[in-house]
């Protein structure tokens, strides 16, 4: 198992910073997987960034931890956090983030955690992923 913390500047530069970061990582067994991957995890930064107050003078936390079945991703917030929304299908109006993440996360939540909240997803990639 290998684990990591990235920390980076929020605000809107944030899901290009860290879709870049996770396009160098190696191990994945496909590119659909790590686009995959990415997608999910530009999705979940944009919310800490436009619903979690993570502004651009603020850190941007996401731990990182990696075994031989797959990968999962923690990202902190300065949010509330709220109660995962019923993603039967994707809702008028709203963004498609949490309904893209319900689709291709093995297992995904939102947890309080002190001074925020922890949106997290679990990634099958089989082999894990080096850095």
């Amino acid at each position: 198992m290998t684990s990591t913390t990235l920390c980076l500047h929020g605000g809107l530069d944030a899901p290009a910073a860290v879709r870049h970061w996770l396009l160098g990582l190696d191990g994945w067994p496909s590119e659909q997987r790590r686009d995959e991957v990415a997608l999910m995890l530009c999705e979940v930064v944009t919310n800490a960034v436009l619903h979690g107050g993570v502004g651009p003078e603020a850190e941007l936390r996401i731990d990182v931890v990696s075994d031989e079945h797959g990968v999962t991703f923690r990202v902190y917030d300065c949010g509330r956090g709220f109660l995962p929304p019923r993603l039967d299908q994707p809702h008028r109006g709203r963004g498609y983030g949490l309904f893209i993440l319900d689709r291709l996360a093995h297992r995904w939540g939102v947890r309080r955690v002190p001074g925020g909240a922890c949106v997290w997803f679990e990634a099958l990639v089989d082999g894990g992923l080096r850095g």
